[in-house]
């Protein structure tokens, strides 16, 4: 098996969208993200099959998503409690009033690593990175922010439409990922969940 040794400079750009982490390998893609998306779509063509494909990154990126985000704020409190109905553990004092379903990427440093401090009505953020930065972020016009998992997922199947899908075990197990996000889909984007269908993980090294 062959093993690529990454640059250690690479570790700075933990927290960036991937699409905007340079890439390492030495195949010509443009960034971290296209190297592997093209590793994916060359092996699906091995296949015979035709795909259509979206890059998360590009649906965010152009606002395709704004108004979901936008809803999934609105309805952070109730996003809240459904999350919380599947911990062991009971969420601590002010949990509940500081939490927010979407991560926003610092204007500074340029990574996941912020707190939305507050928002206004006009959903207008403020917010405070890691590396120190102060900002605002504005929902109805920036776009660099994302959801988190469980509330992208269900979010993109009520977009899509999807009917069906299949996922990793670590999602289909009880109470995890997909049972979750199955009661975000119905009760914030009003979405009837996709048939799913679990898979064990297999290990292939070649010889």
């Amino acid at each position: 098996m062959n093993v690529i040794q990454l640059n250690s400079d690479m570790e700075k750009y933990i927290g960036y969208p991937y699409d905007e982490v340079p890439n390492p390998f030495d195949d010509g893609e443009p960034n971290y993200a296209k190297h592997f998306q093209k590793e994916f779509e060359d092996s699906i063509k091995e296949f015979g099959i035709e795909m259509e494909y979206r890059y998360q990154a590009d649906m965010y990126k152009s606002g395709k998503y704004k108004d979901y985000v936008i809803m999934a704020l609105k309805k952070r409190a109730e996003i809240f409690d459904i999350l919380s109905s599947f911990r062991t553990q009971g969420a601590k004092d002010g949990e509940r009033e500081t939490y927010y379903p979407v991560s926003i990427y610092c204007s500074n440093c340029n990574k996941d690593t912020t707190k939305i401090m507050s928002l206004s009505d006009e959903m207008i953020a403020e917010y405070k990175c890691s590396c120190g930065h102060h900002g605002l972020f504005d929902f109805n016009t920036d776009y660099r922010c994302k959801l988190s998992w469980k509330i992208d997922w269900p979010m993109r199947w009520m977009y899509e439409g999807v009917d069906f899908e299949p996922g990793g075990k670590d999602h289909a197990s009880p109470g995890g990922s997909f049972d979750t996000s199955c009661v975000i889909s119905q009760k914030i984007f009003g979405h009837q969940p996709p048939i799913f269908q679990g898979y064990e993980f297999s290990c292939y090294f070649p010889p």
